[in-house]
């Protein structure tokens, strides 16, 4: 038998995302978002590439018959009704950070398409099999390819809803770029085959040109509210180490067709989970931290507003009726949360102390904000 002598470098697959089905198909959740309209894919930044792994449901254990070793015929194996789960994560740019974000939001962006507003009492709509798509919108489902060195053993997995995202970032590494991790689940069936996407919008040439950065968030505002039970520690502007913010939605597929593909899509069930994470300068004002996580009155909270371009009251308190992110087609990254919870508060000891911090974003549910969180990015997706 004569030996493949072919070799291929792990960084030589590429992984294209873009609506199922896009502005050229109907219907689109589900359907595979193929090169006659691939100038609508668009290419990511990965950090390397892991094919997902494919895992149809299998019976392999012995049945009633003659022996004692398992007869091939008695085996089952079935991809109908399975769910195909994968991860990707990377450098995060303006180019993918739109498709994330609304996908795992399942609601579209606001006015310029990069303005993301999460309502009081937040409640994402139900959608299913065959509804319509569009070419500039990623709130329903994706379609994702692994591209290969050779184009035929590709693969592409339609019907994809990212079901966790998150973004972070460290001042120790790479001067404070953000990173994703998104992990996506489908339950429709991929096909294997090449793809051109000749059309595709590809990475930016000019390296780092669409990355977000921490050290350009240079609008910060920290309030520890009540943490004693009346008290407010105002206006502190954090000097962040690290930070991180998470959305975590877990996906129901309901139903199934005679191929065995999912009818109903609910997302965010049974709740939309936001965290928001980080490490800043421990001094007397972020002390405040301890008292507000302890919380034996059980009235303490914090808003959190982070951004690179000045804000609506942005001299003062972000915080009131009028609040909103102004100029939000230019924020490169920039999100106010207006209540958030502590779930931990300690105290690191380094060569300088930190206040390290994690809390859950919670629903207001006032008139004063009605928002559970505000978030803009730079779309140019």
């Amino acid at each position: 038998m004569a030996i493949n002598s072919t070799t291929f470098s792990g960084r030589e697959f590429k992984v294209y995302v873009g609506a199922d089905g896009d502005a050229d198909y109907d219907p689109g959740v589900g359907t595979v978002n193929d090169s006659t309209n691939g100038e609508h894919m668009y290419r990511l930044d990965i950090e390397g590439i892991t094919l997902p792994t494919f895992s149809p449901n299998q019976e392999f254990e012995m049945r009633t018959g003659t022996g004692r070793v398992a007869e091939f015929g008695a085996m089952f194996s079935s991809s109908k009704a399975v769910v195909t789960e994968f991860t990707l994560s990377g450098r995060l740019t303006l180019q993918d950070f739109p498709i994330f974000i609304e996908n795992v939001l399942a609601q579209a962006g606001t006015e310029t398409g990069n303005l993301f507003e999460i309502a009081s009492g937040y409640s994402p709509g139900n959608f299913k099999s065959g509804d319509s798509t569009g070419a500039t919108v990623w709130n329903k489902t994706l379609t994702v390819s692994f591209v290969a060195p050779t184009a035929g053993d590709s693969y592409h997995i339609p019907g994809c809803v990212v079901t966790n995202f998150q973004v972070s970032a460290d001042m120790g590494t790479a001067s404070g770029r953000y990173n994703y991790s998104a992990t996506f689940q489908s339950m429709h069936t991929p096909t294997k085959g090449s793809d051109s996407f000749s059309s595709a919008k590809e990475l930016s040439t000019a390296l780092g040109q669409k990355n977000v950065f921490l050290v350009d968030q240079g609008v910060k505002d920290l309030n520890i509210m009540e943490y004693d039970g009346s008290t407010d520690e105002t206006s502190i502007e954090p000097l962040f180490n690290n930070l991180s913010l998470t959305f975590d939605a877990p996906t129901q597929f309901i139903g199934q067709d005679t191929s065995g593909l999912p009818q109903v899509f609910a997302r965010s069930v049974p709740e939309l989970n936001i965290t928001i994470a980080g490490s800043m300068k421990y001094d007397t004002t972020t002390d405040k931290m301890l008292e507000a996580h302890r919380d034996s009155a059980g009235t303490s909270y914090i808003q959190l507003s982070v951004n690179n371009r000045a804000l609506t009251n942005g001299e003062g308190q972000p915080f009131s009726a009028s609040i909103d992110i102004e100029n939000h087609a230019s924020q490169l990254f920039g999100f106010i949360i207006p209540k958030a919870k502590l779930i931990s508060a300690s105290v690191g000891s380094g060569d300088v102390a930190t206040m390290d911090f994690e809390a859950k974003v919670v629903d207001d549910a006032s008139v004063t904000y009605n928002k559970v969180m505000w978030l803009a990015t730079g779309a140019t997706a």
